[in-house]
């Protein structure tokens, strides 16, 4: 293949018809790779064709795929003092990605060559930097310099969601997600922005569980509905995929029949691609399509094509495990709490969660509404000690309304019930002086680490 193209690329030479950058890649752009790679070849000097040249061996198009190649095309480009490969190769040294070493100096120096050009973006690339050095300080800094553009404002929303979920502050909790939601709310404002969507299904999933805001099904539904509009039938792939999962659950479970109709095409087209695992937003399809055909919902029921769906991998991240060995999504949890698929309510003396208190917003928010859930399907079982357990739990993630829930649980308990509750609450109380002081201790470094990285 590589031979070919070099013979055209001389040939295209000899005949003195060289075609140009532009039509390489504007033939890149279209998709026909196997005429934009001879051209792009013939420009060995130019910054542009290094970069799309770099680009086809990183994704083998046109070319047998070759990371190596790839990187060291990129690292030309960037050297040629093309814009888009100074960020690109940046964010290649900083996570060791695409046949890059991992070089976290050199994609700092890179960043800040890109910001001397002029690409306030970059200032997000500069503050991830300083994170893995060691300074949240510099990180928010260099965040906060791009909050006028929608890139930077879903770099801070996702900042101050983790700050929120970091805390045991419940007001610096609350004051976090409130920030983050804002930020949110801003970078969804643009609809040209090349990841709208993304900035979308953030809003929106900050809206449905009431994340810095009261819970809004129709803010959700507003705030996703410009994607689903323009994008609908033409578009198939993330963050897309993730938008439509979330606006079909949203109508499946709040709308009429034909709602639940439309929701059941739309999963089903956006898992045709994804058989293999189903991460992010596709949780929502994937489990809105098992209750689907459960019931005949939308549909027409077949209990089979339900365990099947059941059936297919998901990623671990929004998992927990029941008795240590069955892995599940939380949306699964949250659906068998409220009653559908095998109805199963979890109670305290056979679960153990793992990862529902990571930093990572979607397993967190799903997790709290898996607890919300178990709270209330244990306490119509007259578990009133479960119940009380996963309202505490689902309260220690942000649920606000568990707060009156766990009060008149506590009034439900026993008195070996009560003496238990008690002592877990002391231990609390003594795991959060000691979160406090290490939070001081962390708070110092990031001080002292941000003073040297300023010199």
């Amino acid at each position: 293949m590589i031979r070919s193209i070099a013979l055209v690329s001389i040939l295209a030479l000899i005949l003195g018809c060289k075609p140009s950058v532009e039509e390489g890649v504007g033939l890149y752009k279209q998709g026909n790779h196997a005429a934009s790679v001879p051209i792009l070849v013939a420009h060995p000097s130019d910054g542009r064709a290094l970069y799309y040249l770099s680009r086809s061996y990183l994704f083998g198009l046109g070319v047998d795929k070759d990371e190596q190649q790839s990187a060291a095309l990129m690292k030309r480009s960037a050297a040629n003092g093309f814009i888009p490969a100074i960020k690109e190769a940046a964010s290649n040294y900083l996570r060791g990605l695409s046949g890059f070493e991992k070089n976290p100096e050199e994609a700092a120096r890179l960043y800040r060559l890109a910001i001397q050009k002029g690409e306030v973006d970059a200032n997000i690339g500069l503050g991830d930097y300083y994170e893995e050095a060691g300074s949240k300080t510099l990180q928010k800094e260099f965040y906060l310099k791009a909050e006028n553009i929608p890139e930077g404002q879903y770099a801070l929303a996702k900042l101050y969601e983790k700050d929120s979920i970091e805390t045991n502050d419940e007001v610096l909790k609350k004051i976090y997600a409130m920030t983050a939601f804002k930020y949110a709310k801003l970078s969804a404002m643009n609809h040209d922005t090349p990841l709208f969507s993304r900035n979308v299904f953030l809003l929106a999933q900050y809206y449905y569980y009431g994340f810095g805001v009261d819970s809004d099904i129709s803010g959700a539904l507003q705030a996703l509905r410009p994607v689903v509009t323009r994008d609908y039938g033409k578009r198939a792939d993330w963050p897309e995929n993730d938008v439509y999962s979330l606006y079909a659950w949203i109508l499946f479970w709040h709308g009429d029949q034909e709602d639940k109709a439309n929701a059941v095409r739309m999963w089903s087209s956006v898992l045709q691609g994804n058989q293999t695992l189903v991460h992010g937003g596709l949780l929502y399809a994937k489990y809105g399509l098992a209750v689907a055909y459960d019931y005949g919902w939308g549909i027409q029921q077949n209990k089979e094509a339900s365990r099947l769906q059941l059936k297919k991998r998901t990623d671990t991240s929004h998992n927990h495990r029941i008795g240590g060995e069955t892995n599940s999504s939380f949306l699964y949890i949250q659906l068998n709490a409220e009653g559908h698929l095998e109805g199963q309510c979890l109670d305290k003396t056979n679960t153990q969660f793992s990862n529902y208190h990571s930093y990572d917003g979607f397993s967190v928010l799903l997790a709290r509404a898996a607890f919300y859930a178990l709270a209330h399907c244990n306490e119509e079982r007259r578990k009133y000690y479960s119940a009380y357990f996963y309202a505490d739990k689902a309260l220690e993630l942000g649920e606000t309304e568990a707060a009156t829930m766990k009060t008149l649980l506590y009034t439900k308990l026993n008195n070996r019930e009560k003496d238990e509750a008690s002592y877990q609450e002391s231990l609390r109380a003594s795991v959060d002086a000691i979160s406090s002081a290490v939070q001081k201790v962390i708070n110092a470094k990031d001080r002292l680490r941000t003073l040297e990285l300023r010199q």
